[in-house]
């Protein structure tokens, strides 16, 4: 994996986990959204896309209000 990539994942899911809060969506519905396609090889046993879902969302969430 090339450091280009994984930032280039960082920024676009972070960004469609952003995106779906502001819109005033919940984890619940943003998990079930999911995340695009093309980011699903990225998943591993200890790491799937709901659990960076999760990571990303109490992440921006812990942002806005100084706590979880």
């Amino acid at each position: 994996m090339e450091l280009k990539e994984l930032h280039a994942m960082l920024v676009e899911t972070t960004g469609i986990v952003e995106k779906q809060i502001t819109a005033g969506k919940s984890l619940a519905e943003i998990k079930a959204a999911g995340l695009d396609d093309k980011w699903k090889n990225w998943s591993a046993p200890t790491l799937n896309a709901d659990r960076w879902v999760e990571i990303i969302y109490g992440s921006l969430s812990l942002g806005k209000s100084g706590r979880r």
